[in-house]
């Protein structure tokens, strides 16, 4: 958000190009208004991590892991 103190408008140059950081500042005054959960929430954030740590897990050990739903926990394969 380092565009609101400098006084530019949102997605004009830089990381914000696409407009991604406005979308981000709408949701967030959006969920605190409607109390609604917002689009990038805990579980969605849950599953990326899970995906990201089984994949640092492979680069380093070069060996194929697998994610158990059940017991929510990636095992080596």
């Amino acid at each position: 958000m380092r565009w609101l103190s400098r006084g530019r408008t949102p997605g004009a140059t830089g990381a914000g190009e696409s407009g991604g950081d406005w979308l981000e500042v709408k949701d967030s005054l959006n969920c605190i208004k409607t109390r609604e959960k917002p689009r990038s929430n805990e579980v969605l954030g849950y599953y990326v991590m899970t995906a990201l740590h089984m994949g640092i897990h492979f680069y380093l050990s070069k060996a194929v892991y697998e994610f158990d739903a059940e017991d929510e926990r990636a095992t080596r394969v």
